[in-house]
């Protein structure tokens, strides 16, 4: 991100494809919003079956459809996380003004869940977000072994933690987090039982236990 020099950027992963209109339509998003962050819906397919492009589609995304100031966007994003849900996560399926990536990288780690680690900072920089649900992003789905999704579910469970904190440093109205954090917790507990992994059970366990009695 360092040595960019256009006035957008824009993310892709390797074996993903972009429909033909893919950069034409946000682009008409910024120019309608003012957007500094635009971002669209995507089809997902397999391997197996690469001919069958699938949309996830419901009501509550529908109804997200529009333009957010930041404060609006910051406040709903708990919300986007269960509703939107992937295009609001990850860094595809958007373009994004230069000026929101100030500050901002993602772990130099390589850490698991450095997307939600690091996209609600792009926001907070951003001053306006749109979302559409035209599906212009295509993405390749691979099946993570569940020792991968344990750890990337407690990753998302620790970047939660972190945008908590902080937005609510900020004075933001951070109720929308709270139930799909405790969704991240409970699936982190489910795929550590299954492993055994102990160390990852019992720091779940601890902060469900509190949360929920």
């Amino acid at each position: 991100m360092e040595a960019s020099t256009g006035d957008f950027i824009s993310f892709m992963d390797q074996d993903d494809f972009l429909d033909p209109n893919y950069f034409k339509d946000l682009h008409k998003q910024v120019e309608e919003y003012n957007s500094d962050i635009a971002i669209c819906d995507y089809k997902f397919f397999d391997q197996k079956t690469p001919q069958n492009l699938a949309v996830i589609t419901n009501e509550a995304k529908t109804k997200s459809t529009g333009v957010y100031s930041t404060d609006e966007w910051m406040t709903r994003l708990g919300d986007f996380y269960q509703t939107i849900e992937i295009p609001v996560i990850v860094p595809w399926a958007k373009i994004i003004r230069r000026s929101c990536i100030k500050d901002v990288s993602f772990p130099h780690d390589r850490s698991l869940a450095e997307d939600i680690k690091t996209m609600w900072k792009f926001y907070l920089n951003a001053k306006r977000i749109s979302f559409k649900t035209n599906p212009d992003y295509i993405n390749q789905q691979h099946p993570d072994p569940a020792k991968k999704l344990a750890a990337m579910m407690y990753g998302s469970v620790n970047a939660l933690e972190e945008q908590i904190a902080f937005l609510g440093t900020r004075g933001f109205d951070v109720t929308s987090y709270f139930p799909v954090y405790i969704h991240y917790l409970k699936m982190a507990l489910n795929f550590s039982k299954q492993l055994g992994d102990v160390d990852i059970y019992d720091q779940v366990s601890f902060k469900l236990n509190h949360l929920e009695h």
